[in-house]
């Protein structure tokens, strides 16, 4: 089960597992994204996925999505990817923190628990969770879930090792997405000259960090943070 699917590091990470041989149910709000990455990945290697459109922020949109996923087979690897960037002014109201910390973080942990006990029962599962700490010069709702992401990660982890589980974060730094595809390419340049390559990643290096966290060969992984930003290293935590 991958959220937030329908582009930029989702939609890579949907297309990688599938590759690999995974049944795929990608989840996202756009149908017509959704249909995009279903024909991609039939059209390049011959693999169908199964994929609905969803809001995770409906009031029980987690245990909902859990529901549904469950409805069709034992889910074994969770890909929590869902959020956004919520830059906010510094008194911002409570009710834009309480939105913010919803959509970058409790749906998260919402649909993790919903999912963990069949997990556990089958004694084999990978959650992993897309989080990211680029340090910031202003206040961004989507950093301090980011970073409640992380530590709840580190908890869970040492909770669900003994039945088979693991938990692990991925942190991208930057990489290609529609986020940045209006900027001019001066910009960019600017933007990617602290990395060691002078350039921005793109989603499939982030997905393949991601696949191997999800095989076997990674079994002995977790409660850490796997970080793919290039030799970045500009982080707040």
């Amino acid at each position: 089960l991958v959220t937030g699917a329908g582009a930029g590091i989702g939609r890579g990470v949907a297309l990688a597992l599938a590759q690999e041989g995974v049944d795929v149910l990608a989840v996202a709000r756009t149908e017509r994204d959704l249909r995009s990455l279903a024909d991609e990945a039939r059209s390049s290697f011959g693999r169908e996925v199964a994929w609905r459109s969803f809001d995770l922020t409906r009031e029980d949109g987690p245990e909902a999505l859990a529901r549904l996923a469950l409805g069709s087979g034992p889910i074994d690897i969770l890909v929590n990817n869902a959020g956004a960037s919520t830059p906010v002014a510094w008194d911002a109201d409570a009710d834009v923190w309480r939105q913010g910390m919803m959509l970058n973080f409790e749906i998260h942990r919402r649909l993790t628990q919903a999912l963990l006990p069949s997990m556990m029962a089958r004694e084999w599962g990978r959650i992993i969770n897309v989080t990211g700490s680029i340090e910031l010069k202003h206040i961004n709702v989507a950093a301090s879930a980011k970073a409640a992401l992380t530590v709840w990660n580190k908890g869970l982890a040492h909770e669900v090792g003994q039945h088979g589980v693991t938990a692990n974060c991925v942190e991208p730094g930057l990489i290609h997405s529609n986020q940045f595809s209006a900027a001019a390419a001066e910009t960019l340049r600017r933007l990617a000259s602290p990395t060691a390559f002078k350039t921005f990643g793109e989603p499939q290096d982030v997905a393949a960090a991601i696949a191997f966290l999800a095989s076997e060969q990674a079994r002995y992984i977790t409660g850490t943070t796997v970080i793919v930003d290039g030799g970045l290293r500009q982080r707040s935590f």
